[in-house]
């Protein structure tokens, strides 16, 4: 068998690991080989086993309460999901084969993917492996398991198609953020190259490509879909650098713009206006300037009640000189929206605690482990917070 360097432990086991009695699948699935799994014969599972086997996927990070229940109800015809051993032995092998990979989501997906042989495991990592060699492999299977059962052979076609439609793209970056771009049919190859020119039309100073980069999923998108929300988002936003922004936020020209966004604008245009006129602000701020540069572009996809109760949280804590500081400067504002309510204990604990010397904005951009080497009282001041807020 041949050799890769990222799945040496997963081939250094394999000698301890029996292959199951194999049969082909054909199909799109081809030459890949699954086990005889189905055993109709087998005796219902009792209360006490049905709960043994859901605490053994809960104990390996299966939380979800309905995707244990189906690996659960597969116990009840399929032998292997019975063998705690067995599974314990097939998790252990996949997560070697896929370091950095969460096993868990992956069988949670696609659990059948345990019946799979080890050798036709490897054999299909192998040969992905040597397709997409500047791929994290493990990534994409987590991202759409599935793509262990598709014919490699198909998958390396498509990948050539791809590349000879985005010749300036990195095509295997794309294709591990969005792995279903490498199950194409012909169909689906004539839309994107219609979606390629669509976008082009549209954008015809932007960087198309790098844009594509950011968000693959465009290239299925449909095309009189995306050029609506164009047309939307620019009598939503009028004055704003559409093309600057959809670039930044390109999910934008797939997301529900009639229905959410447009609304959204409406609210947070209400919201900051208010925010401006607390702080004295009387021609309000630069709305359009906020939402459509840098980090800004996500408040249009994030829902309006969530930025209002960090605003509000905001307004009982920060000083007004500093909150109407960040209502002029659109990109420090948006980074402390965008921040994590964690982050925003951050700024809490700063204005309690007398400590903004240092400047509010610094507790935004502070990696966590320097701010609390910084502020070592930080922890202790967070952790009784919590417990006051549950007592």
């Amino acid at each position: 068998m041949r050799r890769c360097p990222r799945l040496g432990a997963a081939l250094n086991r394999l000698e301890g690991l029996e292959d199951e009695d194999c049969i082909p699948h054909g199909g799109e699935h081809g030459s890949r080989t699954y086990v005889r799994h189905t055993d109709r014969t087998l005796a219902k599972l009792t209360v006490e086993e049905a709960k043994r086997i859901d605490n053994f996927w809960a104990n390996r990070g299966v939380s979800k309460l309905n995707a244990r229940s189906k690996l659960v109800s597969l116990a009840q015809t399929r032998p292997l999901f019975r063998d705690l051993e067995e599974l314990r032995e097939k998790l252990k092998f996949l997560q070697e084969c896929l370091p950095g990979a969460s096993v868990s989501r992956i069988v949670s997906r696609h659990p059948l993917l345990l019946e799979r042989s080890p050798n036709a495991v490897l054999e299909c990592l192998l040969d992905l492996n040597g397709i997409l060699p500047n791929a994290d492999i493990s990534k994409m299977v987590e991202r759409q398991p599935t793509i262990l059962l598709r014919r490699t052979v198909t998958i390396q076609r498509n990948l050539h198609t791809l590349k000879e439609l985005l010749p300036d793209c990195s095509v295997e970056r794309m294709a591990e953020r969005q792995p279903v771009l490498l199950f194409l049919d012909s169909k689906a190859s004539g839309n994107i190259a219609k979606n390629i020119a669509s976008l082009k039309r549209l954008f015809p100073t932007s960087d198309v490509h790098r844009m594509l980069e950011r968000e693959p999923s465009l290239l299925y998108q449909n095309s009189e879909r995306v050029e609506e929300n164009y047309q939307l988002l620019s009598r939503a936003l009028p004055g704003a650098d559409i093309g600057n922004l959809l670039t930044i936020q390109p999910s934008l020209l797939y997301a529900d713009v009639r229905r959410r966004t447009a609304v959204n604008v409406d609210k947070l245009e209400s919201i900051f206006a208010r925010i401006a006129r607390r702080c004295g602000i009387v021609n309000g701020i630069n709305f359009v300037e906020l939402v459509s540069t840098g980090s800004g572009t996500s408040l249009l996809t994030t829902k309006p009640e969530t930025t209002e109760s960090k605003l509000e949280r905001l307004e009982r804590f920060v000083p007004d000189d500093v909150l109407r500081h960040w209502l002029h400067r659109p990109s420090t504002l948006s980074r402390v929206l965008n921040a994590s309510h964690a982050v925003l204990d951050r700024i809490e604990y700063m204005s309690v605690c007398k400590k903004c010397d240092s400047g509010f904005t610094s507790a935004v951009t502070m990696t966590n482990e320097r701010f609390c080497e910084k502020f070592p009282d930080f922890s202790v001041w967070q952790e009784n917070k919590e417990s006051n807020k549950a007592a």
